[in-house]
């Protein structure tokens, strides 16, 4: 069995709408912004294993069950939270798939090297891109280049980011992919192969015509999502789920009860030159996609 056996498009009502990967036993983690909602209607999603290209006759369509956890906002750590737990309802045929919560380590590096992103892009076949993280400390440098590259749309830039608050998170994995549309829950490996993060998105713009531009995107890391799951899971009182985290669950005391937001965008702080934007624009402006 290989790990990206255990990735699957998520479909709600037979139409692709994301990406998730099957966590432990029987349980997949797709995003939160895929589900839309803490109280939806579980039945009306699929998990469909096995899409490897568009003649395949091998797909396993596996119904959900319930929806277990959900979260999109900050928990007490300030940590942004955008991740569902999904029961399907069995795992017949796919029993042997890895549970990716095992190849999980704490101690892996979500600020520098090669990873690789395995996931369902634009509604599409399986497929895998293999890209670096940009480091913290990089970010400023890889923002500045993309806006000098690109400066014939720093307006759209420029608005975009104030439309949607765009802001860098503590727990955020940033990388230049090119899953876009789709891809939100695909996963993160690292060279390793240790499952580190959870694809969510990215910093996007309309580009010429149809086409998609982004700034850079991102994972969130997978200490914070497991430590959610754990929480909320106590709190249902659902003891299997709570046993099977243990053993991943953060050394530092961990908050029971992660704060929920409202279901917004991602939000980002951004400095912007006010007066640039009402004279003639000239390069650079700064743009800082991370908070103060």
């Amino acid at each position: 069995m290989k790990l990206s056996d255990s990735v699957c498009q998520i479909r709600q009502e037979g139409s692709a709408i994301g990406t998730g990967f099957l966590l432990f036993d029987r349980f997949v983690l797709p995003n939160a912004h895929v589900i839309r909602g803490p109280t939806v209607n579980a039945a009306q999603f699929t998990a469909v294993f096995g899409y490897e290209d568009l003649d395949s006759e091998d797909t396993k369509h596996k119904p959900v069950k319930q929806l277990i956890a959900y979260s999109y906002g900050k928990d007490d750590k300030e940590r942004h939270l955008d991740c569902a737990l999904l029961e399907l309802v069995d795992v017949t045929k796919i029993a042997e798939y890895p549970k990716l919560v095992n190849c999980y380590h704490p101690n892996a590096s979500t600020n520098r090297g090669q990873i690789c992103i395995v996931g369902h892009q634009g509604e599409g076949v399986k497929k895998m891109d293999p890209c670096f993280i940009i480091e913290r400390e990089n970010r400023l440098e890889a923002e500045n280049k993309h806006k000098t590259e690109n400066a014939d749309f720093i307006h759209v830039m420029t608005q975009k980011s104030l439309e949607e608050k765009w802001k860098f998170h503590e727990n955020q994995i940033t990388y230049n992919s090119c899953f876009f549309h789709g891809s939100s829950g695909s996963a993160v490996f690292d060279a390793d192969c240790k499952l580190i993060g959870i694809h969510s998105g990215g910093y996007v713009y309309d580009g010429h015509g149809k086409t998609t531009k982004s700034v850079m995107e991102y994972a969130y890391s997978m200490q914070s999502i497991l430590d959610m799951i754990r929480a909320q899971a106590k709190i249902k009182g659902l003891h299997e789920i709570v046993k099977i985290l243990e053993p991943y669950r953060e050394q530092s005391n961990v908050s029971e009860t992660p704060r929920q937001q409202n279901y917004t965008d991602c939000e980002m702080d951004i400095e912007v030159n006010t007066r640039a934007l009402n004279e003639t624009f000239q390069m650079p402006q700064t743009l800082y996609f991370w908070e103060k």
